[in-house]
């Protein structure tokens, strides 16, 4: 991000001050309000911001996971022929992989699948989980 104050600048004989060119502030206005505003329409306090920029960080290096679904939604899983309906009750990572802990709903077994089967083994409505077993 380009910079649009001057820094404090120690001068003679230590006294701080900011030097302002008026010049360079006329012709800079528009853009610093322009770019005030902007910062204001997104409605964010300056330590939610900070929050995001971690958030891009860990982005950036590979820490942050999304995941598919969150715990309590509910999945649909494709195995012995028929759809079963399950919720999501956990996530776990080993060093495997990152996988789901899932409780089907009509008979209480818990399933554990890795989360690169979603959109194979298992989906996030009934009609893709059916469309995939009428394929098999």
């Amino acid at each position: 991000m380009d910079r649009f104050t001057i820094p404090d600048e120690p001068i003679e004989g230590g006294i701080k001050r900011t030097v302002i060119d008026a010049r360079l502030v006329r012709q800079e206005a528009m853009t610093i309000y322009w770019l005030l505003k902007e910062y204001e329409d997104v409605g964010l306090e300056p330590d939610e911001i900070r929050k995001l920029a971690e958030y891009r960080r860990l982005e950036d290096q590979k820490q942050l996971v999304k995941l598919p679904c969150k715990v309590g939604d509910i999945v649909y899983g494709t195995f012995a022929g028929r759809v079963s309906e399950c919720f999501c009750i956990g996530w776990k990572y080993t060093g495997g992989g990152l996988y789901m802990i899932c409780m089907d709903r009509e008979n209480h077994q818990n399933y554990s699948f890795f989360d690169f089967l979603f959109g194979e083994k298992w989906f996030l409505n009934r009609e893709e989980a059916e469309r995939a077993l009428s394929k098999k």
